[in-house]
């Protein structure tokens, strides 16, 4: 494949030289470094399935935080699901924690396991303890195999798991997935809060799906405070110890709506409910819901 040779020089000392064949063809293919990054297996081309194929192709608004200490993998997720998503990346935990407090527009996270700082299973509590990130689904990238590692990382409040070396389209429609499973709870609960149907927060606490916790408090809340006309989405905020951004970011990806128009449905819908009962006159329900006047039912 080559060769090496060695010649005394007249002045003092000895030139090597090594001369090897141009390209790799005469190299084993274990022996190359291939352009794609060795943790990843590209996908044998994408699914022949019209809606498979339909759903990998569309071009959505959810933006995507790619966390990972390897800058080649980095790049191949951004390059690859970039295509589809906004992409933000982060090279540790720690560092995806800072920037999802600043943005909150980020939808998913992707996250390696093993990185330096924080990996991705603390980072993973630290997003499920966080009242303002809570509701994010996390997908956990790893070579770690075994099903010990992966109840580890369910066990920290990872949403799905999925083992290195990963086909891109399976991983693609994993987010994709999650992503719609979140939208249908939002519309599922929001139109049962905005179309008339009543919901106390003792229900709620019953659905199946994610930050029931929250969702219960912020009901509960609203329950509370339902008399009180002058009850805002500041003071909504202030009770539940969130800024204004976080707030409209959480009641948006739970209930599918703005604090304010939260508030407005919830009384509504439960000075609907009281008429329906028919144990109180049209005032007396005006006043227990929050409304200034009678009128607003007529």
């Amino acid at each position: 494949h080559g060769e090496i040779s060695a010649e005394n020089r007249p002045e003092g000392g000895t030139r090597m030289r090594l001369r090897l064949q141009r390209g790799t063809a005469y190299l084993a293919d274990r022996t190359v470094i291939k352009e794609s990054p060795s943790a990843l297996r590209e996908a044998k081309g994408r699914s022949d399935g019209s809606l498979v194929s339909a759903k990998l192709q569309q071009r959505r608004s959810e933006k995507l935080l790619i966390v990972e200490d390897n800058a080649d993998i980095r790049e191949y997720l951004r390059r690859e699901l970039g295509k589809s998503f906004p992409i933000e990346t982060a090279t540790n935990g720690a560092e995806a924690l800072r920037l999802l407090r600043l943005d909150p527009k980020v939808s998913l996270v992707v996250s390696d396991v093993m990185m330096p700082d924080m990996d991705g299973l603390e980072m993973t509590r630290e997003i499920r303890n966080d009242q303002r990130l809570s509701h994010l689904p996390v997908i956990l990238l790893t070579a770690l195999c075994g099903e010990r590692n992966q109840l580890q990382g369910m066990a920290q409040g990872a949403d799905a798991y999925i083992q290195k070396p990963f086909n891109i389209d399976l991983l693609h429609m994993q987010i994709v997935t999650l992503l719609d499973d979140r939208e249908r709870m939002r519309r599922s609960l929001g139109s049962r809060i905005q179309e008339g149907n009543y919901l106390p927060p003792s229900e709620v606490a019953q659905i199946v799906g994610f930050d029931e916790q929250f969702r219960t408090r912020l009901l509960e809340l609203l329950e509370k405070r339902a008399a009180d006309s002058s009850f805002s989405t500041t003071d909504l905020s202030r009770e539940l110890n969130l800024s204004r951004v976080h707030l409209y970011r959480k009641t948006k990806e739970l209930f599918g709506t703005a604090p304010s128009e939260l508030i407005r449905n919830f009384r509504l819908n439960k000075a609907l409910a009281l008429l329906e009962q028919r144990q109180w006159t049209v005032s007396e329900i005006t006043y227990r819901t929050g409304f200034t006047s009678p009128s607003y039912f007529s």
